[in-house]
């Protein structure tokens, strides 16, 4: 595994010097695969001695270099996220939450958003599949079929849409859609619009494909 650049001083000098994986194993009293293994597979790693490497990696003010450990390990912590409309308040939150999560697990998250144009989408997936480990698809305007033939370059998660065969993180929109007509029937509307997305929006459809309970017989009748 390579040596980062990260630099300490050092007392007799004052001249800054790198911190090595090597000055990790001897503070920690490991071999240096042993070192190299906490960062690149740490489930390999007998617990305690992970917990020592890490915590003199983090006195020294090492950090691995993740060009190096992508070679090893043949992944990048990175992961990639396409959202249709970055200027849509939908997605910020949950840009925020995925980088949340992502940073909990020590991977860091590209953002790119296609302004709602299914070309730009396929052109990204393509751009990120050799530097991401995974992509998150947003409310993808791609059809289900080319999205299915690009999830053999790259593994996909796609959220808020449905494909068979992938991973998917869905809300129940139509259940939503009618409880909100029926909260508005029971205040006495009777002309009620639906401000929708493009028709060609999965969420869209879905919407559209719940409409209203009937409303309960009243008591009596």
């Amino acid at each position: 595994m390579g040596d980062t650049h990260v630099t300490a001083a050092t007392p007799d000098e004052g001249a800054a010097v790198p911190v090595t994986i090597r000055d990790v194993a001897r503070a920690s009293g490991v071999h240096i695969s042993t070192v190299s293994r906490t960062f690149s597979a740490p489930h390999l790693v007998n617990p305690e001695t992970r917990v020592r490497v890490l915590a003199c990696a983090e006195d020294l003010g090492y950090r691995p270099n993740r060009a190096a450990r992508a070679l090893i390990t043949g992944r990048t912590h990175n992961i990639g996220l396409i959202i249709a409309d970055i200027a849509n308040p939908f997605f910020p939150p949950l840009i925020k939450a995925a980088e949340s999560q992502a940073r909990h697990r020590d991977y860091h998250v590209f953002v790119a958003d296609t302004n709602e144009d299914p070309t730009a989408e396929e052109e990204l997936v393509h751009a990120l599949a050799k530097q991401v480990d995974g992509v998150l698809l947003c409310s993808p305007r791609m059809s289900n079929s080319l999205i299915e033939q690009l999830s053999r370059e790259v593994p996909l998660v796609v959220v808020n849409r449905q494909v068979t065969g992938l991973p998917c993180v869905l809300m129940d929109v139509g259940q939503g859609a009618r409880e909100a007509i029926e909260h508005l029937i029971g205040l006495g509307h009777d002309r009620i619009a639906l401000l929708g997305g493009p028709r060609s929006s999965w969420t869209n459809r879905e919407m559209r494909r719940a409409p209203p309970r009937p409303p309960a017989p009243a008591a009596g009748s």
